[in-house]
């Protein structure tokens, strides 16, 4: 029986490494844009400039994004959350290696309809320089667009480890060690 749980133990503690073991990396994308010019429609520009910070995952900093998980932008009063977010990869403005983050309503690279809360930022992984912010709102018919780049700099951020699932898990099973090897000495039934 002892060992049957020695097993548990140890493949519990493995899942647990493995998952804080994986590959992703998360960036930090600190920008600004400013000079703002209408794209679509005569509405003036609400909000000029625009700064944010977008965090994403990826295998190195210019590597694709894999997920986008953190969020620190309001554009014109609206706020956006990781849930409102999505991310593409590709070719946007003529470069080979560009990636894309924008509102999720109409994926990372669309805006088809003017009238909603959406935005886009667009930068070139090769030389890690901001390319594009453009946005629009839900109270307008228009669509406003920069690149005119104030400030844009990705950093690795150090990732703060959470131990305390795995704390936990070794805590209960110490815990439940010593209680059964309590119960056993007493001579308590164990169950």
């Amino acid at each position: 029986m002892h060992r049957n749980w020695l097993g548990v133990i140890a493949v519990a503690f493995g899942f647990a490494l493995a998952n804080t073991a994986q590959g992703a990396i998360i960036f930090e994308i600190n920008f600004s844009f400013s000079n703002f010019e209408i794209a679509v429609n005569s509405d003036p520009v609400p909000q000029d400039p625009v700064s944010g910070k977008l965090f994403f995952e990826a295998d190195s900093i210019a590597s694709e994004v894999t997920s986008v998980v953190g969020v620190d932008l309001e554009v014109d009063g609206k706020g956006y959350s990781v849930p409102e977010v999505a991310f593409d990869n590709g070719r946007y403005r003529g470069g080979q290696n560009e990636s894309i983050i924008g509102g999720a309503l109409f994926g990372a690279d669309g805006m088809p309809f003017v009238g909603t809360d959406d935005f886009w930022i667009i930068w070139d992984r090769d030389s890690l320089q901001g390319l594009e912010f453009s946005y629009q709102n839900s109270t307008s018919s228009s669509r406003w667009v920069s690149s005119t780049v104030g400030a844009f700099s990705i950093t690795q951020v150090t990732a703060i480890p959470e131990p305390s699932s795995l704390l936990y898990l070794i805590g209960s099973v110490c815990v439940w060690t010593l209680k059964r090897r309590y119960r056993r000495r007493t001579g308590i039934a164990v169950k």
